[in-house]
């Protein structure tokens, strides 16, 4: 259990939101045909990215919370971040020389499962 609360606080969610608050109604019609194949986490296992993309209050961060949530309580290590804070970050670790060690932090969490 200890365990599961670290990786949910060290992933960096803005908030806490799961899946089962979704409300699936709402979501546009391509999300709630991918929904299920992206609930069973198999991407993870298959190496695939997932890009949400839509207009604003379509749930595209309450699914990658949710997504990353799950992941957690799976025993795999996430990074959440938004396009923008993602890249204040990369520029951020550039200015400061420390983009390698971003990366390699970056890298470690792939390889990771618990």
């Amino acid at each position: 259990m200890r365990s599961k609360q670290y990786r949910i606080r060290i992933a960096n969610f803005p908030q806490k939101k799961l899946l089962e608050e979704l409300v699936i109604d709402a979501l546009p019609e391509q999300a709630k045909q991918k929904l299920p194949h992206l609930k069973s986490l198999d991407f993870i296992k298959e190496g695939q990215n997932v890009i949400l993309t839509g207009s604003p209050g379509t749930g595209k961060s309450h699914i990658a919370i949710g997504l990353g949530m799950e992941a957690c309580l799976a025993g795999y290590r996430v990074f959440f971040a938004t396009v923008p804070s993602l890249i204040n970050q990369l520029k951020e670790h550039r200015s400061e020389r420390t983009l390698r060690s971003f990366k390699l932090k970056i890298c470690k969490l792939r390889s990771r499962h618990y």
